[in-house]
């Protein structure tokens, strides 16, 4: 039983050291397929530096490394080199850099001015441009007014059309204004200057009521205005100076019935033995003719 106990723990350690070997044979055996990818690696690394080598060698001997360099004195070089320098070295201003200082100082001086300049001009152009387009705001705003007075007042007179057009509404200050009118009857417009003289007589009438409504006057002084006007049309402008008297005080010098008519106040003057004479009167409509005949007597 000794025997064969003493036995059974000899096989016992051998086991262990054979399965101690056999651990040991694995790891080395991983070890040595690890250092076999790194030679892999390392060999593949040694033929690309020496393929790298072998252009670079190649690169150098065609650019002549090999071949011997030029030899030569410098002694003599920097004997030459300080012989240049003494001849320019009193010619040198020493002062330069203050010199630079200055210059340096000066162009950033006129650089910030500058930038000023710049700055303030683009504020004065800004606001001239704010003034223009205000000033176009204003004139158009007047003539859109004057223009449709003078739509309304022309077919109040008349039963035809006048309007205002820019000739370059593009360039409004630089270009003229055209009235055109279109009297009844006529199917082509025509500009005011192309007018027989009634038709002118009308449509300045309107044009300069409609700029007096665009900034009213207390009273208008009109002389003859209807001179060159038929019945009709002189009936029409009447009724117009009629009401606009009720916020203008309106003087007319008129030789037409029509027109007196209309008149709240009248004065009257005829010659009389070589001097005129002068007689005042409210409307004959509301005067009998008989008191009128009287203040004429």
């Amino acid at each position: 039983m000794d025997s064969s106990g003493n036995a059974y723990g000899v096989l016992q350690e051998y086991e262990r050291k054979i399965k101690a070997l056999s651990e040991n044979e694995r790891k080395l055996s991983k070890e040595h397929s690890i250092i076999e990818r790194e030679s892999a690696l390392l060999k593949k690394d040694i033929t690309d530096l020496t393929t790298e080598e072998a252009r670079q060698t190649n690169d150098l001997v065609w650019l002549g490394y090999k071949n011997l360099l030029d030899e030569m004195d410098i002694g003599a070089a920097i004997k030459e080199l300080t012989d240049e320098y003494e001849g320019v070295k009193s010619r040198i201003n020493l002062r330069a850099d203050e010199a630079y200082v200055q210059v340096i100082e000066g162009y950033r001086g006129m650089s910030t001015r500058r930038n000023q300049l710049e700055s303030e001009r683009n504020s004065i152009v800004s606001f001239i441009e704010e003034i223009v387009k205000e000033k176009e705001k204003v004139f158009m705003e007047a003539f859109q007014r004057v223009d449709g007075d003078i739509r309304n007042t022309f077919e109040k007179m008349t039963g035809g059309a006048a309007w205002l057009e820019i000739e370059n509404p593009v360039d409004i200050f630089s270009s003229g204004v055209m009235l055109l009118v279109r009297f009844p009857g006529k199917t082509v417009p025509r500009e005011s200057t192309a007018l027989s003289g009634g038709e002118k007589t009308i449509a300045a009438t309107v044009f300069l009521l409609a700029l007096q409504s665009l900034k009213p006057s207390p009273f208008y002084l009109l002389d003859e205005v209807d001179a060159h006007l038929d019945a009709q049309n002189t009936e029409r402008l009447s009724k117009v100076l009629l009401e606009r008297s009720r916020d203008n005080q309106i003087i007319m010098v008129t030789l037409k019935d029509s027109t007196v008519s209309k008149a709240g106040l009248i004065y009257g003057v005829y010659p009389k033995e070589g001097l005129s004479q002068v007689v005042k009167y409210k409307n004959p409509a509301q005067v009998p003719l008989a008191q009128i005949s009287e203040n004429k007597a």
